[in-house]
């Protein structure tokens, strides 16, 4: 499956482009590069859906929809936001649409399973930065002072804990942009930034 167009949004927004479809041109500057070239082409492994319950973590065996182009010792990504992990397949059963792996966290109910590839290292750039703005929300306000009783930096530079977290965001919006092979428009900039893709 390829990227949903919600997923193209949040690339957009996160490389500093606007949202805006093509069809907007004649008003607004629009790079039709998202929609015309990263969803087309963007290379996929396969993008299965587990029937499995695995509430304890450990070696498990997935029962899957489609089990086409996973082999033993390839890697998938099995399940989404918290619960999100890269597990090795050590067997695969084609006849029962089986894999088994060894699981780091529990994956209750049903959910994705996705053969390492382009696709999903996307995804993992969209869900580092979906978890560092929830950590930047929460720590939103917080100062750069760290004890009451002496003065106490969050790390060498002086930074807080919140412009470390801007920072992390930065390498992955950049690592991103890496991927894709498209340029970023600077967030935070003063002025107006040109398409660079």
């Amino acid at each position: 499956m390829p990227l949903l167009n919600s997923e193209l949004d949040r690339i957009r927004a996160e490389l500093g482009h606007n949202l805006l479809n093509v069809g907007a041109e004649p008003y607004i500057g629009v790079s039709a590069i998202f929609s015309q070239i990263i969803q087309v082409y963007l290379r996929e492994g396969l993008d299965a859906v587990s029937s499995t319950s695995a509430v304890t973590p450990g070696y498990v065996t997935l029962t899957l929809d489609d089990v086409t182009g996973i082999e033993t010792m390839s890697r998938v990504a099995i399940d989404v936001d918290e619960q999100f992990e890269m597990v090795t397949v050590r067997a695969v059963n084609t006849g029962a649409k089986t894999i088994s792996v060894i699981t780091t966290k529990a994956h209750p109910g049903t959910y994705p399973v996705t053969v390492d590839g382009g696709l999903q290292i996307v995804r993992e750039c969209l869900a580092a930065l979906a978890s560092l703005q929830t950590k930047m929300a929460e720590d939103r306000g917080h100062g750069a002072l760290k004890t009451v009783d002496e003065i106490g930096f969050y790390d060498t530079r002086g930074r807080t804990q919140f412009q470390n977290l801007m920072s992390n965001a930065e390498h992955w919006r950049d690592r991103l942009a890496r991927h894709l092979g498209c340029g970023r428009i600077k967030i935070g900039g003063g002025g107006q930034g040109s398409v660079l893709c």
